[in-house]
């Protein structure tokens, strides 16, 4: 967990290493594309988001 008042740094592709690219979400849509999937690599019982905000 992380706290900070600090805003959050842009998804940038070059930040990730190029070996894992492929894997790593390009924005936000790829994202809920592979949390929604359910024969994608994220099974049900691996699944947590936990969101505070103001």
């Amino acid at each position: 967990m992380v706290w900070t008042d600090q805003l959050a740094h842009p998804l940038e592709p070059t930040v990730v290493p190029a070996e894992l690219r492929k894997r790593v979400p390009a924005d936000f849509s790829a994202l809920t594309d592979l949390w929604e999937d359910a024969q994608g690599p994220l099974g049900a019982s691996s699944k947590r988001l936990i969101l505070f905000a103001p």
